[in-house]
């Protein structure tokens, strides 16, 4: 437990959190929507001290997506749910299914396209099965 590292992702928390227009929380708004001394969390962003665990539960309490763990830690949490762990499995496995579509569909145009524009008769295009619509070729159904 680095405590550089440490205040290095309590800062990027504090960044990451937005104003009501979008823009970053200055650090002396953070500690007054957490309710924290604002000189208190200077000094510790600053690396003189360590953030207090009082600190921490209260920016927990007004940010409850706020991981503890991960800012004294550097570690993210791991999925404990197998059914949750299951689903992003199929998803991860139906996005690559897709990709390889993507790809084999992509291949298969490039190749239409450069019959096309050698032959480039429409007895041709009726053959592949394909229309020509601004010079992309789309498949088109039978």
């Amino acid at each position: 437990m680095k405590k550089s590292e440490i205040i290095k992702r309590l800062k990027e928390f504090i960044e990451s959190v937005p104003n009501e227009d979008g823009s970053s929380m200055s650090v002396r708004q953070f500690a007054a929507a957490v309710g924290v001394n604002s000189n208190k969390l200077y000094v510790t962003l600053r690396g003189e001290t360590l953030p207090t665990l009082q600190t921490l539960m209260e920016i927990k309490e007004v940010f409850p997506f706020f991981n503890v763990d991960y800012i004294m830690t550097g570690k993210l949490p791991e999925i404990q749910d197998s059914a949750l762990s299951a689903q992003i499995q199929r998803l991860e496995a139906s996005l690559n299914d897709i990709n390889k579509e993507l790809h084999e569909t992509k291949r298969n145009l490039i190749f239409a396209n450069s019959i096309i524009d050698r032959r480039g008769t429409d007895e041709d295009k009726k053959l592949m099965g394909i229309v020509n619509f601004n010079d992309r070729v789309t498949p088109c159904s039978t």
